[in-house]
């Protein structure tokens, strides 16, 4: 996309287990996110992005979503009902909304404006007749953030991609067959293995008629 010097700036989390990722936006002007939760038919992977790019005031089409990925995304435990949006897109919503605080300083910085008086949109800063694009604003190092609770997020009253109607992104490889699924696993020498129970007789039982009789 450009031909800047490659840079990446990421939002992270550290724990007892090791370092967890949740975004990185480098100088293709992509942001990668990272969660630990796979899709298994609830469209999270276009749900995160929406988040994602939301926050972090970049087109949709800009943000990529890792799920379930071991060597790469936080251990967020097992994909339960709705647990990914109410408990595992917290961290993600947070240091999106963290990578945009801070790209939005440093474009302040670099037009020479007041940092509250830049506007954002579609991953460009501006300010008045000038504007500089969030990927020109990396340092041409990785660099990392430590995720920060307290950092503001968008007003809902404010959301131009969340609520909004939009294609899924597993839809089309789950329709022709292409998808591969969490259980779609395949290892060398793998048989296959079927349980076969014996043949048996229902046994009838007789009705309960009192509590002095034993069933």
């Amino acid at each position: 996309m450009t031909d800047l010097p490659f840079g990446s700036l990421s939002v992270h989390r550290d724990t007892e287990t090791g370092r967890e990722i949740f975004v990185t936006f480098d100088s293709s002007g992509v942001l990668t996110a990272f969660n630990g939760h796979v899709d298994l038919g609830t469209g999270i992977e276009t749900a995160l992005a929406q988040i994602v790019a939301e926050e972090a005031e970049l087109p949709l089409s800009r943000v990529q979503v890792i799920l379930g990925d071991t060597d790469r995304t936080p251990d967020q435990g097992p994909t339960i009902a709705s647990e990914t949006i109410q408990v595992a897109a917290v961290p993600l919503r947070l240091a999106a909304a963290q990578l945009r605080a801070e790209l939005a300083a440093r474009g302040a910085r670099r037009l020479n404006a007041p940092e509250g008086g830049v506007t954002l949109r579609d991953g460009v800063v501006i300010w008045k007749d000038t504007s500089v694009a969030f990927e020109a604003l990396l340092e041409g190092r990785e660099e990392m953030l430590r995720l920060d609770p307290a950092t503001r997020l968008k007003s809902p009253a404010d959301y131009q991609i969340v609520g909004s109607r939009t294609a899924r992104k597993d839809l089309p490889a789950k329709v022709t067959g292409q998808h591969t699924y969490i259980h779609d696993v395949d290892v060398a020498g793998m048989v296959h293995g079927h349980v076969i129970r014996p043949l048996y007789r229902a046994r009838q039982r007789p009705l309960y008629r009192h509590q002095s009789h034993r069933l």
